[in-house]
């Protein structure tokens, strides 16, 4: 997605392919960006960072206000296994480290109301999120708490019944409040009930809430 205003040049750029960094080519786009003057958002898989692509950020970055994307969704192996999103936890350590260290900005978005999430592997999470951005140097990192919707189509739609997803539509729970309060949202599972979701939910509002002035940008 490019979005640009009528009354100048190009001054937000986004570059949607959540696997945009595993690719063949993605060093020469962003050689081809060299100069760059507005943001630059590019959505990125965290296990898949290199060298290459750090440095190629931080040059970017000398004229560009870079911010990097990561759809983590959960740090707990089997959670990850039945979204189909594995990640490799030493490596999106070390990365993130090296963001850190290196002051690139960077945004995490996080998933509540998965299978086989329970309240303690959920507070896990946010504590390792909340460990992660308070290491930035700059202080220009973000987690974002997002709730599980249904999607029709998907895998976890069709395997709804069998994973004991139960959404807020089944037990008539009034979230017209929410934003996409319109998609069946999971409000319990197997691993965790419905008082449990809604703690989920507000401390995912409380996550979200707190970072809402600070963009990773410094906007």
């Amino acid at each position: 997605m490019v979005r640009q205003s009528v009354d100048g040049p190009l001054r937000d750029l986004a570059v949607v392919d959540p696997t945009f960094n595993s690719g063949k080519h993605y060093l020469t786009v962003l050689s081809s960006l060299s100069g760059y003057v507005g943001k630059l958002s590019l959505q990125c898989r965290l296990e898949m960072m290199s060298d290459a692509f750090v440095r190629a950020v931080l040059d970017l970055s000398r004229s560009a206000d870079v911010v990097l994307e990561f759809g983590v969704q959960t740090i707990h192996s089997n959670e990850q296994r039945l979204v189909e999103r594995p990640s490799n936890a030493r490596r999106m350590n070390r990365w993130l480290d090296q963001l850190n260290a290196e002051g690139v900005a960077y945004e995490m978005s996080f998933i509540y109301g998965l299978p086989e999430q329970t309240l303690d592997s959920f507070y896990r999470t946010v504590e390792w999120a909340e460990d992660k951005l308070s290491s930035h140097k700059d202080s220009r990192a973000v987690a974002r708490f997002y709730p599980l919707m249904l999607l029709r189509g998907t895998r976890l739609h069709q395997r709804a019944d069998e994973l004991g997803l139960v959404t807020c539509e089944s037990l008539e729970l009034d979230i017209s409040g929410r934003v996409g309060s319109n998609i069946p949202h999971v409000v319990a599972s197997r691993s965790f009930t419905v008082e449990e979701w809604v703690i989920m939910n507000r401390e995912a509002e409380r996550m979200n809430s707190a970072q809402l002035g600070k963009p990773p940008s410094g906007i």
